[in-house]
């Protein structure tokens, strides 16, 4: 009964769960059948369709956002290759699932496709074939050693054969006979063991290969190459598209074979040097490619979809937050800034939430990690972008861009900067800004000694003033005035206004008492002391020190690389017992509880009560990144900053009368002959209900227009009654949210 209870505390603490995150980087594309084409993007599924975007499925509708590969099968049901799975949409828009547990050798999806009348996966552990309800793993104790592949990156039909890049080579199957029997499986290991292809492409009359070594063309008893990229560590081939115009691979730009081996770039316009990332020619024989960015490796963000208009490359934008991986956040005049890693400062503006970035073209400086944004005094927001000094952007608060003004403020003068950026000189320690916090007037700037000059001066600067009215006054601490480090991880101001300042490495963590008064050192205070941090000696759980959360009646949060601590007045540091690992970032609600986001889970501590939220019992997906991430509060919503985009958690208690809803009759007895669940206590509309088990795995979802209508069988999607037990219910209509539980006996 204990672990029921703590299980029901855990899975109720959480209404709602939403990942922001972007679309803007297409993996690859596939035709509708009804025309316009659906595209797998690093953030889920579009709909393209008379040149505008619409949303298609994200997560954790999939089972990840990150969507590689797109086939349709005999019935017309679409199927996606995810970096956790496979999805088939059934009708209603409504998605199966299929993991590992469902017979998948692997959890990254390279490869969807249909070939044979059989759909076909290949994963990061080898090839599977659906079985009408569930995948089987293809090798060699199923194929009588015929298909030992443990890799496979690319799947083609083609001449009556599938084909499959693998880690092996090449394999070849004859769709004719069993994929069970040895015989019909060809290894072409003498032909393909070496050539660094991870995809395939099948033209009207032959077979193409691409990837790291350029494009290969299969001929009797060889492979030929048409693009020779082998001695070119900066090219890749990551799509190939046959035209009516000869063969397209998009590489870093676009390139189109004519006669003979002679390739050229194709169309004019393309962003220059980015990498093409997906490409189809469509049944009107019109190409189109997506662009990403300057490295093929990198996903975080894409360029939008380009159509080729005679010469000429037209771009079409994808809608949506800008860039994927993202760092600080602030809600700020009605704006919701986020940095990130490669598109500057990111916004989103109401009512209709527009994404905007602050880049190269508007005045930033660079694009590249920018960490950090607090709003300014007098107006505008603060940023930096990293080894490029610190940005004030006035006029951030409207869309309009008209009245934006941008200027960055450097310790030395930076000769490579874009035009369009305005520099001042300013008395900041050096060029390099690791973390903003503020208050009032005031802006606290950590700096870190960049490790090419370690000899340069670092640490704490405090800018005081507005910097649109030009009031600005500047003062340093260094470890001359009394900070135990030089190089500044993350910083904070707690209830009473003392600076909380966390040092990178194990240089653990201090406090600033300035007194109020920041630009007069004379009545500072450090604790514990001039030259001296807390370390474990005082009681923290690690030396490293990642974050703080400025907690209730003049606490402290302390995210370490060891767990979390809480420091008080009274009681100094004490550890969190239960919270694992390396804590990245913490956030307090509105009801005193601590939200921390680790390396492994989201953990709640409500005070003696601790829930951790992983991906075993939620749609949270761990990142191993420590670097800079960062919570913040809106409302009923915790939002933490990730590698993956802007996870959402809404934990607040519902609205009014929400709590009031109720299912019937309880116990519940699926499979009798009155056994269908009903709900009561809800407003009149349109009505949705998430079921899920204790431990936050999702049984099924049931949508209807009114609460009259709604009732469950006790199945799950796949068919299958329930086992016994206590199931949790997330009830949605419009604004209103409530939780319930229902009891199932079999």
């Amino acid at each position: 009964m204990h672990l029921i209870l703590l299980l029901l505390s855990l899975a109720s603490q959480v209404d709602d769960w939403g990942l922001g995150t972007s679309r803007t980087y297409v993996r690859s594309m596939i035709e509708e059948p009804g025309g316009g084409f659906i595209c797998a993007t690093s953030g889920g599924l579009l709909d393209f369709g008379d040149y505008f975007f619409s949303s298609a499925a994200g997560y954790p509708e999939l089972p990840h956002f990150d969507i590689r590969d797109l086939a349709y099968d005999e019935s017309g049901h679409l199927w996606a290759a995810t970096a956790r799975g496979v999805a088939r949409e059934e009708d209603y828009e409504d998605w199966t699932a299929f993991s590992t547990f469902d017979g998948l050798p692997g959890d990254l999806v390279y490869d969807i496709e249909e070939a044979g009348s059989e759909i076909w996966a290949g994963c990061d552990g080898g090839l599977a074939i659906f079985t009408g309800q569930e995948f089987l793993t293809l090798d060699g104790s199923t194929t009588g050693g015929g298909f030992t592949a443990s890799e496979v990156t690319g799947i083609e039909e083609f001449a009556d054969s599938l084909w499959l890049v693998t880690d092996q080579g090449v394999y070849s199957l004859d769709l004719a006979l069993s994929p069970f029997a040895a015989a019909s499986w060809h290894l072409w290991e003498a032909e393909t063991a070496g050539l660094d292809m991870t995809g395939l492409c099948a033209g009207s009359d032959s077979l193409f290969g691409y990837g790291q070594d350029g494009v290969l063309r299969r001929d009797p008893g060889r492979w030929t190459v048409l693009l020779d990229y082998s001695a070119s560590s900066d090219s890749a081939v990551s799509g190939l598209a046959e035209t009516p115009d000869g063969l397209v691979a998009t590489c870093r730009g676009i390139r189109r074979r004519i006669e003979g081996t002679t390739w050229e770039t194709l169309g004019t316009g393309f962003p220059g040097a980015t990498y093409a990332t997906a490409v189809i020619c469509d049944r009107y024989g019109e190409v189109w490619c997506a662009a990403g960015n300057q490295e093929a490796a990198l996903t975080d963000f894409g360029r939008g979809l380009h159509h080729l208009d005679g010469d000429a490359w037209e771009l079409v934008e994808i809608p949506g937050m800008p860039g994927s991986s993202s760092y600080q956040l602030i809600m700020h005049d009605g704006v919701f800034f986020s940095g990130s890693h490669n598109r500057g400062l990111m916004a989103e503006y109401p009512p209709s939430s527009v994404w905007d970035d602050f880049d190269q073209a508007d005045g930033m400086p660079n694009s590249l990690r920018a960490y950090t944004v607090q709003p300014a005094y007098g107006g505008g927001v603060w940023s930096g972008a990293f080894h490029y000094g610190l940005t004030w952007i006035g006029g951030a608060e409207t869309l309009d861009t008209a009245d934006d003004t941008l200027v960055t403020f450097v310790s030395e003068s930076i000769s490579t900067l874009p035009p369009a950026a305005v520099q001042v000189v300013a008395p900041l320690l050096n060029n390099q800004v690791a973390c903003l916090t503020g208050g009032g007037d005031c802006l606290w700037i950590g700096q870190e000694a960049f490790w090419e000059t370690p000899d340069e001066p670092s640490g704490v600067v405090a800018a005081v003033g507005s910097p649109g009215e030009g009031t600005l006054q500047w003062t340093s601490f260094t470890d001359a005035s009394g900070l135990a480090g030089r190089t500044i991880r993350n910083l904070a101001l707690d209830a009473s206004g003392r600076l909380w300042i966390a040092f990178a490495g194990d240089g653990g963590c201090q406090i600033l008492d300035f007194g109020g008064t920041p630009l007069d050192p004379s009545d500072d205070a450090w604790l514990p002391g001039g030259g001296y941090g807390y370390t474990t000696g005082s009681g923290l759980p690690s030396n490293q020190v990642f974050c703080f959360a400025p907690g209730p009646s003049g606490s402290m949060a302390v995210g370490t690389g060891g767990g979390l601590c809480i420091w008080t007045q009274a009681g100094g540091f004490s550890t969190v017992q239960g919270v694992p690992g390396t804590v990245k970032a913490a956030v307090w609600d509105e009801e005193g509880r601590l939200w921390c986001m680790c390396t492994s889970c989201i953990a709640c501590v409500d005070g003696a009560a601790i829930s951790l939220f992983d991906d075993d019992n939620s749609p949270f997906i761990p990142s191993s990144r420590v670097e800079t991430e960062y919570a913040c509060l809106d409302g009923d919503d915790v939002l933490f900053s990730s590698t993956n985009g802007i996870w959402c958690l809404h934990v607040g208690s519902g609205t009014e009368g929400g709590e009031g809803v109720s299912f019937y009759p309880q116990p519940f007895l699926p499979g009798t002959d009155e056994g269908v669940l009903h709900i009561a206590g809800v407003p009149e509309g349109p009505l949705e209900v998430d079921i899920f088990e204790l431990d936050g795995r999702p049984v099924t979802s049931i949508d209807v227009d009114s609460a009259d209508f709604w009732q469950w069988d006790g199945m799950t999607r796949s068919g299958e009654y329930v086992s016994s037990g206590i199931y949790m219910a997330l009830v949605r209509s419009g604004e209103f949210r409530a939780r319930g539980r229902i009891a199932v006996v079999r």
